[in-house]
């Protein structure tokens, strides 16, 4: 573990950044005082700093405050160093964001313990893996799932607003996004949290369910209940989420008429099996995931009103990985990181030029997507970086400038054409994939924005694909 201490009593520090280091074989960096500690901090933020209160330029105090302050403050824990005449201080500081301190002189067990504690949280364990290039960007580690990349505003607002939701097992939530779009690794951290659970967490992919299995995969069915019925009955997967969270994915998929008994068994907390009459309790936070617009659908018919609003108390969107190109940065190195660290690749780091076509390019499979292409294109090329030329040939036809269409648009009369020729099939394809996705698949929409009729769009479509 990374470790960072600041104290300017040289024995004192060296005591601890020896124990630390020899006996413990963690990663120390010492400072003699706060300013400096924070500057090292900035540069490479640390998952663990141990620091003395009392010290000349910036003490312990406004040291802490500072980290409190910053974007990694969730993933750092600080340690203050105290004599006796500082302990109320120090106690006080707990409750404005530090870990715990430890009283002079070093009990070094009391040390060791303290930092074995740190090393078996998700919390610190997350910072202490190998870093991105961008030291702006964290990792949150989700229990037996993976990581979420927070790189941008937006994904920090949405890892917060997920991580206060967690704490409200009552609240339904509704998790709208394009496919691919990380939608399930959202819903995760909500059940998990920080530090992980042991309740259930079920996930249901309404779209892969035949329209006449819905409620026996639901809500179960006693022995026999109908023809090919278990003889022993089957728990549904509101039973199985029982405690826990349960996941509803695509539920804009969810026949009409089965939308009413989902609504009741929220409403009641309780469910009936196919073929029963007794009512089973039935406690679980449900998670609904979308990559349509429910709103339009009610307006449609296709979906109940009532049940959107009892889904729709909570609500978090996320946004295509078009519109996030830092995220598109920091989810290629991330891949890269997990198949090098697999022993499943050797290439590390992406060209600049490379990176440029990644985050020109509208990855209509958004997340799912991307991370299919590095792992095709990390397992084809025995290199150590990701250049430009091994991504054409998986988005030949694919990758444009996303100012490109406007800088050839902007003035109808003159416009400016690359020197070097331009696939007009290409742009046209372009085009068209970003209309669908900005009316979300909806192709009625999509050939009314594009002045064409439904029949010439997929006819478009039919010729381009």
């Amino acid at each position: 573990m990374r470790i960072l201490i600041a104290d300017d009593e040289e024995l004192s520090r060296r005591s601890i950044a020896n124990f630390l280091q020899g006996q413990l074989a963690h990663q120390v960096e010492q400072c003699e005082n706060g300013a400096e500690a924070w500057e090292e901090f900035k540069a490479e933020p640390f998952p663990v700093v141990i620091s003395d209160i009392r010290m000349p330029v910036m003490d312990g105090i406004e040291l802490l405050q500072k980290i409190a302050n910053s974007s990694y403050a969730a993933q750092t824990k600080v340690i203050l160093i105290t004599g006796f005449a500082d302990v109320n201080t120090a106690v006080e500081a707990m409750r404005h964001g530090a870990h715990d301190y430890l009283r002079k002189p070093i009990n070094i067990r009391e040390v060791a313990q303290i930092i074995a504690n740190l090393e078996n949280s998700t919390e610190t364990r997350q910072m202490n893996k190998q870093k991105l290039s961008d030291k702006t960007v964290t990792l949150i580690d989700i229990k037996n799932f993976g990581k979420m990349v927070v790189a941008t505003p937006e994904d920090r607002k949405v890892l917060e607003l997920a991580l206060k939701l967690h704490g409200n097992e009552s609240m339904p939530v509704l998790i709208q996004g394009a496919t691919g779009t990380g939608k399930e690794v959202v819903a995760r951290l909500i059940h998990h949290g920080k530090d992980g659970v042991k309740e259930p967490f079920v996930a249901v992919n309404c779209a892969a369910i035949a329209p006449s299995l819905f409620e026996s995969e639901l809500f179960g069915y006693e022995p026999g209940a109908f023809t090919g019925a278990s003889k022993t009955g089957w728990k549904g997967k509101m039973e199985q989420a029982s405690g826990g969270t349960l996941l509803l994915d695509e539920i804009g998929e969810m026949p009409i008429g089965l939308q009413p008994k989902l609504l009741r068994a929220l409403e009641t907390r309780e469910i009936v099996r196919i073929g029963g009459t007794r009512a089973v309790p039935c406690e679980f936070r449900l998670i609904a995931a979308t990559n349509r617009n429910l709103a339009e659908q009610v307006e449609a018919g296709a979906f109940r009103s009532d049940l959107y609003y009892r889904l729709n108390m909570a609500q978090i969107f996320l946004s295509s990985l078009r519109e996030r190109p830092a995220t598109v940065k920091a989810l290629a190195e991330l891949f890269l990181m997990e198949l090098q660290q697999a022993e499943k690749t050797r290439m590390k780091t992406i060209h600049p030029e490379a990176l440029k076509l990644l985050e020109s390019y509208c990855w209509p499979g958004n997340i799912r997507e991307l991370k299919n292409v590095i792992a095709r294109i990390s397992f084809l090329y025995d290199t150590e970086v990701l250049l430009p030329e091994h991504l054409s040939s998986l988005l030949t036809g694919e990758v444009v400038d996303t100012h490109v269409v406007e800088n050839y648009m902007s003035d109808s009369q003159n416009m400016v054409l690359p020197d070097d020729g331009l696939d007009l099939k290409q742009l046209e394809l372009r085009l068209v994939k970003a209309a669908l996705e900005k009316n979300e698949g909806n192709k009625t929409k999509t050939a009314e924005y594009l002045c064409l009729t439904r029949r010439e769009l997929d006819s478009r479509l039919r010729k381009l694909s």
